[in-house]
């Protein structure tokens, strides 16, 4: 048995109804365009990089600290573009429902459920996404803005000291190395469960993603509807 089970936040506990964070960033580009005309998402992506080749885990004021100095943006102009990609972030957001679930049941059986958060998005912020859509039946969010640290390089380990070293511990999420290998050289248990894009892909083998953003956003709708559920 486990005593303190913690969850990946996104792609396990809350997905995006766009195929990737980029289409995010592609819907922020279209949006601004009459007010500022740059390459944001290429921009936005090339800023989250520099600190993440790195092995950083920078916030969003980081992220947007590097992409003021890259396209050259004043102040004004700055805070435009992020208040702009977490009113869209809020917008695409949906929870995973059977999840959440999970998540209610480990919390209500007593034992330590924890968000942990590979995000720039601080705990706060997160609190904050989850309790507008409904969700609030946690211990704690442990987030990599917060901590400084990503799941890489001590976040698994600060989640241990947290909870307490003589614990049990499993943690769940969608991806196999970072939820699934990394967990496990910190201690962990795991448990994979698939991301709703890959199991549109495993019943879909041979269809291409369209590159057009109003398509992609159709589809990734329909991918919210249809693979909401990793048990689908």
């Amino acid at each position: 048995m486990h005593d303190c089970i913690s969850f990946d936040l996104m792609d396990t506990l809350i997905m995006r109804r766009v195929p990737t964070a980029a289409d995010v960033f592609a819907i922020v580009e279209q949006r601004v365009s009459p007010k500022l005309s740059l390459p944001f998402a290429e921009y936005r992506i090339r800023s989250e990089k520099e600190w993440t080749s790195r092995g950083l885990a920078p916030t969003l004021e980081n992220i947007y600290s590097t992409l003021s100095q890259l396209a050259r943006l004043n102040e004004m102009e700055t805070k435009l573009l992020m208040d702009e990609e977490w009113k869209t972030e809020q917008e695409v957001l949906t929870v995973r429902r059977d999840m959440i679930e999970v998540l209610r049941t480990v919390h209500e059986s007593g034992k330590t459920a924890t968000i942990l958060a590979d995000s720039p998005w601080s705990g706060i912020q997160i609190r904050d996404l989850l309790q507008q859509m409904g969700v609030q039946i946690y211990t704690m969010i442990l987030s990599a803005a917060d901590v400084g640290q990503n799941r890489a390089n001590g976040l698994y380990a600060h989640y241990r000291a947290v909870c307490g070293e003589d614990k049990r511990f499993m943690h769940i999420g969608d991806n196999a190395l970072k939820d699934g290998e990394l967990a496990r050289a910190n201690g962990l248990d795991f448990l994979i469960i698939p991301r709703a894009l890959d199991q549109y892909k495993r019943d879909n083998s041979g269809v291409q993603i369209p590159q057009d953003l109003s398509s992609r956003r159709i589809l990734g709708e329909k991918i919210a509807r249809q693979y909401n559920s990793p048990f689908a």
